[in-house]
Order: C-alpha cells, then structure tokens, then sequence
C-alpha cells in the first residue's frame, strides 16, 4: 500500500513543476497583448489626432500661423498620448515645411508663409492640398512598460520605439 502513496506524491510535485512553468509562460503572454494593445491604443490616438488637425488646419487656413497650430495640437492632446508644451518648432518656408515637437508627438505640416498676420502661402489657399503628418515616438513614456530589446543567447531583438508616421491630405476650404 505504500507504493502508489509515494507515487501520487511524486505525480503531485510534478504537477507543481508543470503548473509554474505555464504560469510563467502564461504571464509573459498576458503582458505581451496588455503591451500589444497600448501600443494599438497610442497609433489610434495619433492617427485620430492627425485627421483631426489637418481638419482645423484646413478650416482655418488662412487666419492660422504656425504658432497656432502647435498650441492648437497642445490644447487637444489626446489621453493616449503623454503631452507638453511644444518646443523644438521651425516656422515654415516655402521650402521648408514646419514642425513642431508636442511632448513625444512630432508634427509635420504644410508652413504658413505670412504676410503679417494674413497667410499668403498659396499652399494654404481656397482648392490647395494641405497636409499634417505625426509621428509618436513611445520610448520613455507610459506605454512601454516591458523591455525594448532581448538578448537570448547570441541573438539579439530589438523592439522599434517609435510609431509609423502617418500622413493626412484634406483640401483647404
């Protein structure tokens, strides 16, 4: 009778053994698609964010400055998105396009040549094609939580910090 006693112990400890190693495995999983779906929920918010402002930009075309358009990105910032003041801005040229850093946000945009306070680029006039382009760079802020490179053995992975750019064309009104 002692013999199958001593066997269900064993079976029991290896149960323990295979139970530890699935919840490890299973943890890593559930934090990957936890990480997964941040990542998702930070592109939606600058891909949402760059419609949204080439939308103003359009409808405002002509009595908005660079300036303004970086205020503008500021003061409607998305959640998803870690903001701050802008900084890092270049004023448009007619060869240059302007730019703007919001928080970990570049922006990219069709430059307001001006005339005083009147734009008279003709980038920006009634029937021209404008555009916004944002790129969100996600190192450093809340939606990265999990390591951005892995070394197991001599390979080496690492994970891009930066979303895709993305690019919205709308025609000015």
């Amino acid at each position: 009778m002692m013999r199958p006693r001593r066997r269900h112990q064993r079976e029991g400890g290896q149960a323990l053994v295979e139970f530890a190693l699935t919840l490890s495995v299973f943890s890593i999983f559930v934090m990957l698609v936890i990480q997964l779906g941040l990542l998702f929920v930070a592109y939606y918010s600058e891909t949402r964010m760059a419609r949204e402002t080439a939308r103003w930009l359009a409808v405002n075309s002509k009595t908005t400055t660079d300036d303004l358009v970086a205020t503008h990105m500021q003061n409607t910032m998305l959640p998803g998105l870690a903001g701050a003041a802008p900084s890092n801005q270049v004023t448009g040229t007619t060869s240059v396009d302007a730019s703007v850093d919001v928080g970990s946000l570049h922006a990219q945009y069709t430059p307001c040549v001006t005339n005083g306070s009147v734009c008279t680029d003709s980038d920006r006039a009634p029937g021209a094609t404008l555009y916004v382009q944002l790129q969100y760079n996600v190192a450093g802020s809340h939606v990265l939580f999990l390591p951005t490179n892995f070394r197991i053995g001599s390979l080496e992975v690492n994970v891009p910090t930066s979303l895709p750019a993305y690019r919205v064309y709308v025609l000015v009104e």
